[in-house]
């Protein structure tokens, strides 16, 4: 009986265990499914001094990197945050997006970081911070045109950039066409296979037509952080700046000049405001390089293209800014093909070389994934290169050299061979201005400026009112959120039980208000009374200012042994 007993506990002892690790498993498998990182990415923070990495889960789970300068001493760790992305653009995506800022970090160092979601991690990955403006050392960015989930130089991309040559990777707009594409499978497709170059270098984006999702920028918005911006991006603020080494780089969004254009004059006064504080730090950043989505002008004939002269809105509205204050070179992308210009203004080639340029260098980069065109480029007098229709797939190269040289180069990603390059010197950084210009080229721009339906003597770097234009405030933004989707409903059945209870409270205080005061009325006054009953049975009413005498109780509410007493003759 003894050894029977103990098999029977001990049978059940294994059962709990089994049970137990069961479960377990069942919860660790869990997490490993639902909490590994995915689709590793960094960028700049607010100067290079301060990495964003980000990824995503499929579940909801915590945020937190290890990193360190050896890659197995990851002692230093910083956690995050995450944000569900779900509606109305992310059904079928991963559905977590996380964050963690990586700050104070040494530089021109290699630094090994692991990402971890509910302690299931991968990596270790790693990157390298770049030099510091004040060293010497010169500085390469790697330039993306449109560029699909299904493109074929993915991993010619990752090859180029594991040689470990590029401070950032520049992608003016159009990314993955869409990210939003099948409820949001394609970004996250296009994200992974992304993946092993941007997880080692920081990439630095802009927004295209392909990101509007119906002018919500959903996607672009949630998926990407960059420099002096909320997370996720606000409308009223895509665009932003920041100095890597001799480079003031600055992106720019050619979306707010479509539809109602109402965030146009806020990112135009930004801009000012950016370039007069640029200006006075020259020494330090030389070079303004500026990248945005659409072009000023294009020398193809496609007839519904954004980018003809005298058409552009980006050229009406930004032009005469970049121009007065000096940029050096406006990057921007075209499915119509790599074009680079003479230094030019108004569409006016104001120099026949590259030497010391009196006006912006624009250059555009081609697609980085097959595309056909049926337009043909003409011999614009400002265009300097065009591609033909057989230029294969390519990217482009920006390399600064010093304080007063810069390359670009347009590379194929076949073997990379160097299709064309343009080397800009310039040994006298600062302002442009037309009076510095020959009286000739002055006066075509002037004629230009006329023909546009403008006052040649008046150059527009004037700050623009934003009165009637003004975006919501991030309180108002948060109230509209509650009456969005489920929210709203929530909102709604959580004010109707609250109103529900008010109502039920009210009515139980009126309720015994009541009664209180009907029992007040049924006590008569007696105490005065000449009747002398012997014994009284009474009780006094309360001392209010009121009331003048005190009330007996009411027969009909005594005992019955006081109601006799009180009723005998």
């Amino acid at each position: 009986m003894f050894l029977w007993n103990n098999l029977f506990l001990f049978f059940h002892v294994l059962i709990v265990i089994s049970i137990w690790l069961s479960v377990c498993h069942g919860t660790l498998q869990s997490d490993i499914d639902t909490c590994r990182p995915q689709q590793v990415h960094l960028s700049y923070g607010e100067s290079t001094a301060e990495i964003i990495v980000m990824w995503s889960t499929t579940g909801q789970c915590s945020s937190r990197v290890n990193y360190g300068t050896e890659p197995f001493g990851l002692t230093d760790i910083t956690p995050g945050e995450s944000r569900l992305f779900l509606e109305p653009w992310n059904k079928h995506g991963a559905h977590y997006i996380h964050r963690v800022k990586l700050r104070s970090l040494p530089s021109d160092k290699v630094i090994y970081y692991q990402p971890s979601s509910n302690d299931v991690a991968v990596g270790p990955f790693f990157f390298k911070t770049p030099a510091r403006s004040t060293e010497t050392a010169a500085i390469e960015f790697l330039t993306l045109g449109d560029l699909k989930s299904s493109s074929p130089v993915f991993a010619s991309l990752s090859t180029d950039v594991a040689k470990g040559k590029y401070a950032a990777i520049i992608h003016p707009g159009n990314i993955a066409m869409n990210l939003s594409g099948d409820a949001g499978k394609n970004g996250d497709l296009y994200m992974k296979v992304l993946e092993s170059s941007v997880k080692t270098v920081p990439y630095m984006t802009t927004p295209g037509p392909s990101e509007s999702d119906n002018t919500t920028y959903a996607h672009y918005r949630h998926r990407f952080s960059m420099p002096f911006t909320e997370w996720p991006m606000t409308l009223d603020r895509m665009w932003y700046s920041l100095d890597i080494g001799p480079i003031h780089l600055i992106s720019f969004s050619t979306e707010v000049f479509k539809g109602d254009g109402k965030y146009a004059p806020f990112q135009n006064n930004w801009l000012i405001k950016d370039l007069k504080v640029t200006n006075e730090n020259r020494a330090r950043t030389p070079w303004i390089v500026a990248f945005g989505h659409c072009p000023m002008y294009c020398s193809n004939d496609d007839p519904t293209g954004s980018c003809k002269k005298q058409k552009s809105k980006m050229a009406q509205k930004m032009e005469d800014v970049m121009y007065h204050y000096g940029v050096d070179v406006i990057i921007t992308s075209s499915r119509q093909g790599n074009e680079i210009s003479y230094p030019m203004y108004k569409g006016i080639k104001v120099g026949a070389d590259f030497s010391n340029p009196l006006a912006p260098v624009h250059i555009s980069v081609a697609p980085a994934t097959p595309w056909k065109t049926n337009y043909n480029s003409s011999q614009e007098e400002w265009l300097h290169y065009s591609d033909d229709r057989n230029t294969p797939i390519n990217f482009g190269r920006l390399r600064v050299v010093n304080a007063s040289l810069l390359r670009f180069e347009i590379i194929s990603f076949e073997g990379y061979k160097v299709l064309n390059s343009v080397e800009i010197t310039q040994n006298h950084h600062g302002l442009f201005s037309k009076e510095d210009l020959p009286a000739n080229i002055s006066a075509k721009i002037d004629k230009e400026i006329e023909v546009a339906g403008g006052d040649p003597d008046v150059i527009n770097i004037e700050e623009t009112t934003t009165s009637n234009s003004k975006p919501e405030s991030t309180i108002t933004k948060k109230i509209n959120e509650i009456f969005k989707g489920e929210n709203r409903n929530k909102f709604i059945i959580g004010v109707s039980v609250g109103g529900v209870v008010l109502v039920l409270l009210i009515g139980l205080l009126v309720g015994r208000r009541a009664l209180r005061g009907r029992r007040r009325q049924s006590s008569r006054r007696w105490e005065n009374m000449d009747i002398n009953y012997g014994k009284r049975y009474y009780n006094k009413a309360p001392d209010k200012d009121d009331m003048e005498n005190d009330f007996e109780i009411d027969m009909t509410e005594t005992t019955a042994p006081s109601r006799k007493l009180l009723s005998d003759d």
